[in-house]
């Protein structure tokens, strides 16, 4: 599942693989635009991923294209 805001180059990523790590959402984002960064989320008290990301296009019609093209992926 992904949201993005209105006017945004950022996208809120949900229901990740926990074997998922930055590189593996770098390119699987890739196909649809630049990614500028992914921040990965972790439990702040276990330090564990929470299967959760925020990743950052390069720009609002690439986060656009994201959201259609790769929601719903496994």
């Amino acid at each position: 599942m992904m949201k993005n805001k209105a006017k945004s180059k950022d996208l809120y990523v949900t229901d990740i693989s926990f074997d998922a790590g930055e590189e593996d959402l770098r390119k699987l984002f890739a196909v649809c635009g630049t990614v500028k960064s992914v921040q990965l989320l972790n439990d702040k008290q276990s330090g564990q991923f929470t299967g959760r990301a925020f990743v950052r296009m390069s720009s609002e019609a690439e986060a656009k294209n994201a959201v259609h093209t790769l929601d719903g992926a496994r």
